[in-house]
């Protein structure tokens, strides 16, 4: 044992290492939890290894370590390539203290059940090195609390590299909702058979589950005293439910959201949809509907490029969200690191639509939100629960009967097909669409936030 490191901290590391022993083996599921403060970290450097003293106290138990008590602005590298971590295995999730600047290369290396690494601080620790997670869970997330809008962990240097990996935790007003960084990728397969192929030329974020009743009504209450114009939707939803309503209504809702969250934190997103009000789209959309049952020609509500606030994603966005994954798995063939899931199965799905026992473990009926598993991503519901509206891919349908020549799509399936709704699974599919009039007042057409990043 480090005698530097014996000395100082003798009652601090005494107390875990006897905490664990005591406690029965267990599995990475069932972690047990422990909070350490009054801590530094250089103190728990043994040669270069900031971590190993708390590792091997871990006493083979697997464990998540509260240390946002620990001071000290550098966590140290970790052991060299060829020296595993006795324990490494055994932590599952860290919470980091707001003091940390820096950490070093290696220093959660072959950390394998490392699930979640909360991040307080709100600049980014440097990473020295783009080997700091080498050999983690392909589950690991980032999860880091933004209530200002900086966004500043997809934008910094090293962090963007673990892509797919960094959520972000929108907080104003009591209200969170998640959102999960995406980068861009040039080439990726489309489509049912995998015969088209979709481009995202940048990164943005996408949020964990469609838009909740909860959220929903209460940017709505708080818009509708500020002069927007914006429809309940459907009244049979609650709670964690999702939010139902029309293209216009989402579009609109969305600016509100940005206003609001601007409003609550001191954020400067700018709202994303304007209207061709004066036939230049210079006004921004504040109305849920420009004309409801009127025959539109164009879509007369758009988001503009370069507008920073929340909106619905476009079709590559959401395919390239809904079929990522960490494994070749039920892939499309010719794509690796990310790998892709094929388009006749449910979003994260290991076989195809087919196979109903696969696909109701991440698919089914109208819900609240969570109620399956994520994919890899650790998005909910992009398939089953509600249809999901898109931002782009409109058409206008000259000899449509109903209500609105401006259709739009809708993707990720239908709840009302699944077994828990009385159908089967034949919208299970993730590239499955459908479409549908703009101002319809369909119940099962949901919200999926997109923001943009530069």
């Amino acid at each position: 044992m480090h005698a530097r490191w014996q000395a100082a901290v003798p009652v601090a590391l005494e107390a875990l290492s006897a905490w664990f022993a005591a406690r029965p083996a267990n599995t990475p599921e069932t972690p047990y939890s422990y909070t350490l403060a009054d801590l530094a970290f250089e103190d728990l450097a043994s040669g270069d290894d900031g971590l190993g003293a708390l590792l091997a106290a871990l006493h083979g138990r697997y464990g998540d370590l509260d240390l946002s008590g620990v001071s000290g602005a550098s966590l140290a590298a970790g052991p060299s390539a060829n020296n595993a971590r006795p324990n490494a295995e055994y932590l599952v999730s860290v919470i980091l203290p707001s003091s940390l600047g820096a950490i070093g290369r290696r220093a959660f290396a072959s950390c394998r059940n490392l699930k979640s690494v909360t991040l307080k601080g709100a600049t980014p620790p440097a990473l020295t090195g783009n080997d700091v997670f080498r050999d983690c869970s392909a589950d690991l997330f980032f999860l880091v609390d933004d209530d200002r809008g900086t966004l500043a962990y997809p934008r910094a240097a090293g962090w963007k590299n673990y892509g797919g990996r960094i959520r972000i935790r929108f907080q104003a007003a009591g209200l969170v909702f998640s959102m999960t960084y995406v980068p861009a990728v040039n080439t990726f397969p489309l489509g049912y058979h995998d015969d088209q192929t979709g481009s995202v030329a940048a990164p943005y974020l996408i949020a964990e589950t469609v838009v909740t009743w909860e959220l929903w009504t209460a940017v709505r209450d708080w818009a509708l005293e500020r002069g927007y114009d914006i429809r309940l939707g459907s009244t049979g939803a609650g709670g964690q439910e999702p939010a139902r309503n029309n293209w216009y209504n989402f579009a609109a809702w969305c600016n509100a959201l940005t206003e609001w969250y601007n409003a609550q934190t001191g954020a400067d997103l700018s709202p994303a949809y304007y209207g061709d009000y004066t036939n230049d789209f210079s006004d921004s959309v504040r109305g849920g509907d420009p004309g409801f049952n009127q025959q539109e020609t164009e879509m007369p509500y758009r988001a503009l490029e370069g507008k920073t606030g929340f909106r619905l994603p476009n079709r590559d966005e959401w395919e390239l969200a809904a079929r990522w994954r960490n494994n070749e798995t039920n892939s499309v063939p010719g794509y690796s690191n990310p790998w892709f899931t094929t388009g006749n199965s449910a979003s994260g799905a290991a076989a195809p639509y087919t196979d109903a026992t696969e696909t109701l473990r991440y698919a089914g009926g109208l819900q609240p939100v969570k109620g399956r598993l994520p994919n890899a991503l650790g998005l909910y519901d992009m398939s089953g629960n509600v249809w999901e509206l898109l931002n782009d891919g409109w058409y206008y349908a000259a000899y449509n009967v109903q209500n609105c020549n401006i259709q739009v799509i809708e993707i990720g399936g239908w709840g009302y097909h699944f077994p828990d709704s009385g159908g089967s699974i034949q919208s299970a599919p993730l590239s499955n669409t459908y479409y549908y009039e703009a101002d319809g007042q369909s119940d099962w057409d949901g919200l999926r936030l997109v923001l943009p990043l530069p």
